[in-house]
C-alpha cells in the first residue's frame, strides 16, 4: 500500500539531483498509480507537509515517523 514513509521517499525522489530518478518518482505517482488511487495526494498532503519540512515537534510527524517502523521500534528515518 502506497502510504507513509514510501509516499514520502518517492515524493523526496521527485526533486532527486538525478533526472532519471526524479523522471521515474514522478512518472511513478502521476501515472499508474494516479489511476489506481486517484485520491493518493489528497489523501497524505497534511502528513506530507509536515513530513517534509521536518516539523518533528507536530503530532503529525511523530505518527508518521513511527510508522515508518513497521512495529519493529526500529524506526526508518524520512531523512535522504
Amino acid at each position: 500500500k502506497w502510504r507513509g514513509l514510501l509516499f514520502h521517499r518517492f515524493l523526496v525522489a521527485t526533486a532527486d539531483e538525478d533526472d532519471e530518478v526524479a523522471e521515474i518518482a514522478g512518472a511513478i505517482l502521476v501515472g499508474p498509480l494516479a489511476l489506481k488511487q486517484p485520491k493518493l495526494f489528497f489523501n497524505h498532503f497534511v502528513e506530507s507537509f509536515f513530513v517534509l519540512n521536518c516539523c518533528t515537534a507536530h503530532p503529525i510527524y511523530v505518527a508518521a515517523a513511527s510508522a515508518g517502523d513497521g512495529g519493529s521500534g526500529i524506526a526508518v528515518g524520512f531523512d535522504g
